[in-house]
C-alpha cells in the first residue's frame, strides 16, 4: 500500500504543474491517514513479536527442558527418551510456533498486518498447545506417583492376609488329624 501511495504522490507532483489536484491531494491525505492505525498495529505486533513473542517460546523452552528431566529422573529414564511421542512432544509444538517467527517478520516487513497477526496467532496456538502437553504430563506423572502408592499399600495389606491366612492354616493342621483335613478339603469341592 505504501509502494501504491508513493508512486501516487510523485504523479500527483508531476501533474501540480499542469493542472490543479486539490481533490486528488485530498484523496492521497484521506488514504495516507487511513495508514495511521495500520501502522500502529504493525508496530504493535512488531514490539509483540520481538519482546513478548521471543521471550515466551526461549521460557517456553525451558519449561520443557526442566519438565523432560524431572519427568526422566523420576522414571529412571533418559531426557531425550521422554515427552518425546510424536503426537505428545512439546518440542515439536515449540519448533511448529518459532517457525512462524520469521513469517510474522517477513509480513510486517511487506505492510501486511493481517498474515502477521495470523502468524502470530499460530505461534500462540502451538506455545499453547505444549504448555498443555507439559502439563499433561506432569499430572500423569503426579498421579502415576499416587496410584503406585495405593498399589503398594494394597500389596503390603494382601501380605499381610497371605501371613494371616498362612498362619491360620497352620494352626489348623496342628489342631486337626491331616486325614480330617483331607475330608473337609474334598467335600467342599
Amino acid at each position: 500500500k505504501l509502494g501504491q501511495l508513493s508512486a501516487t504522490a510523485n504523479q500527483l507532483v508531476t501533474t501540480a504543474g499542469v493542472r490543479a489536484i486539490s481533490e486528488e491531494t485530498q484523496r492521497f491525505t484521506s488514504e495516507l491517514s487511513g495508514l495511521g492505525p495500520q501502522v500502529s498495529r504493525g508496530l504493535q505486533l512488531a514490539k509483540q513479536l520481538d519482546k513478548e513473542t521471543a521471550n515466551s517460546l526461549s521460557k517456553l523452552a525451558e519449561t520443557i527442558l526442566g519438565s523432560r528431566q524431572r519427568v526422566a529422573s523420576a522414571l529412571g529414564l533418559a531426557p531425550a527418551a521422554v515427552l518425546a511421542e510424536a503426537s505428545y512432544n512439546p518440542a515439536l509444538r515449540l519448533e511448529a510456533a518459532r517457525k512462524q517467527m520469521p513469517a510474522a517478520k517477513s509480513a510486517l516487513d511487506y505492510g501486511k498486518v493481517g498474515a502477521a497477526e495470523e502468524a502470530l496467532n499460530t505461534i500462540a496456538v502451538e506455545a499453547e498447545r505444549a504448555e498443555q502437553l507439559v502439563k499433561d504430563s506432569l499430572a500423569v506423572l503426579e498421579n502415576f506417583k499416587s496410584h503406585v502408592s495405593k498399589v503398594r499399600e494394597r500389596a503390603t495389606e494382601v501380605e499381610g492376609r497371605l501371613r494371616e491366612s498362612e498362619r491360620q492354616i497352620a494352626a489348623a493342621r496342628s489342631r486337626y488329624a491331616v486325614s480330617a483335613l483331607d475330608f473337609r478339603w474334598q467335600g467342599v469341592s
